[in-house]
């Protein structure tokens, strides 16, 4: 795999109708790659963390 795994809402922007079926947007941990997930909830929390910074 290469590039980047996307997660949340960049996730549903480019899942090319991957969660369709689920019948709801993928929830912030979700990512666009199955099996990728426990380095994925760090992203969103250095993101959060980062920004409290401006």
């Amino acid at each position: 795999m290469t590039g980047y795994v996307l997660i949340g809402s960049a996730a549903a922007r480019t899942a090319n109708g991957q969660f369709d079926e689920l019948g709801r947007p993928p929830m912030t941990q979700e990512t666009t790659q199955p099996g990728v997930g426990e380095g994925s909830m760090a992203v969103p929390l250095v993101y959060e963390h980062l920004a409290s910074y401006g």
